[in-house]
């Protein structure tokens, strides 16, 4: 039992430093009674969510875990932080629609079990770090729409679980890396927005499960048509834009229509 309610007592420090960073009022009384309480899980409208939801059932119902923290459309204005990679039960990190400012941490990459990680509409910067590579559960990366920048990691085409990969309006340099051609689960893709050079590669025709498709300037018009036919793959939507500067205002608009 003292192993159990120590193990709690950090998780609760460790929610406590996150809502600190973050600026998340509402989890000011946290505690270790807190899990699936109200104040901690309320939706106001559809896109407006503040969730925490456990598991209990670790050592036949001795040990809760954090799984899924859900603050979307809260105006929170911190730092993303790094102690979210200590919570290693984490499925879902999902804080869409905010202010949030700084950088990726690099420790999000401990996370084993995660599958799901939505940055998007935020004012984070830097690059997106190589460690997110190691994330290989990982199902849906969604960083649109913030000011991150410098080149692709390479290492994020080891993330062969991946079904979505949504990076545009960004400030990404460089070229596609050819290790993207692995994401053979891909959907949806999006890497449009930012100062990439070069043409899409063809290994996107490796895509063959892609549904939804951003595209970026004229010249990779033909390339697609040609896929298309050729490769009989059928897209359910695809958007073709023109390059633009993206050291955006936020706006809270989502690149995706």
């Amino acid at each position: 039992m003292t192993i159990e309610v120590t193990e709690l007592c950090v998780t609760v420090q460790i929610l406590r430093t996150i809502s600190t960073k973050l600026n998340i009022k509402d989890w000011n009384t946290i505690n270790r009674n807190s899990c699936g309480s109200a104040h901690l899980n309320h939706t106001t409208d559809f896109s407006t969510q503040n969730s925490v939801t456990c598991n209990c059932t670790f050592d036949d119902g001795a040990v809760c875990h954090v799984t899924n923290i859900r603050v979307k459309r809260f105006n929170l204005n911190g730092v993303l932080p790094e102690e979210l990679g200590n919570l290693t039960q984490l499925l879902e990190i999902d804080l869409t629609l905010n202010y949030i400012n700084g950088t990726i941490p690099a420790r999000l990459g401990q996370l084993p079990n995660l599958k799901i990680l939505s940055l998007m509409a935020n004012r984070l910067n830097g690059p997106i770090p190589p460690e997110i590579g190691n994330i290989t559960t990982l199902e849906e990366l969604v960083l649109e729409d913030n000011l991150l920048g410098g080149p692709l990691p390479e290492e994020l085409g080891k993330l062969r679980r991946l079904r979505r990969l949504v990076l545009s309006a960004n400030n990404f340099t460089g070229t596609i890396p050819e290790t993207f051609g692995n994401l053979r689960n891909l959907t949806e893709s999006g890497i449009d927005g930012s100062e990439l050079s070069g043409k899409i590669p063809e290994f996107i025709g490796n895509w063959t499960k892609i549904e939804r498709l951003k595209v970026h300037t004229h010249e990779e018009i033909d390339f697609f048509c040609g896929l298309v036919l050729q490769e009989n793959i059928r897209f359910e939507w695809i958007k073709f834009s023109f390059p633009y500067t993206t050291g955006h205002e936020k706006n809270g608009k989502s690149g995706f229509e």
